[in-house]
């Protein structure tokens, strides 16, 4: 079977962590993540629970999250800007209505 390289990036602090665990298990990190990878493949979706604790710690990652963030917040406040408009309009419309 055709093997490729798969390069993964990942903060050096959790690469030495890493790479410590996988020592004391008798494995190498591609054989690792090979049964990371596989395990996915069988389960088809992550074979573990997700939560926000388990998302990278770096600094850039951090960074995105924060301006997703903020990305996010700023989305919801033009939408509700847009919803007070649409009711202001819509009781002035009324209003002159009834003259």
């Amino acid at each position: 079977m055709t093997r490729v390289n798969v390069p993964v990036e990942m903060n050096e602090d959790l690469y030495d962590k890493m790479q410590e665990l996988c020592d004391e298990l008798g494995l190498d990190m591609d054989t690792a993540i090979s049964i990371f990878a596989q395990k996915m493949v069988n389960e088809e979706g992550m074979p573990f629970e997700v939560t926000e604790k388990d998302l990278p710690a770096d600094e850039e990652a951090m960074q995105r999250a924060r301006r997703l963030k903020t990305a996010g917040i700023i989305g919801a406040l033009a939408a509700l800007i847009g919803v007070v408009t649409g009711i202001v309009l819509t009781v002035r419309m009324f209003r002159n209505r009834r003259g």
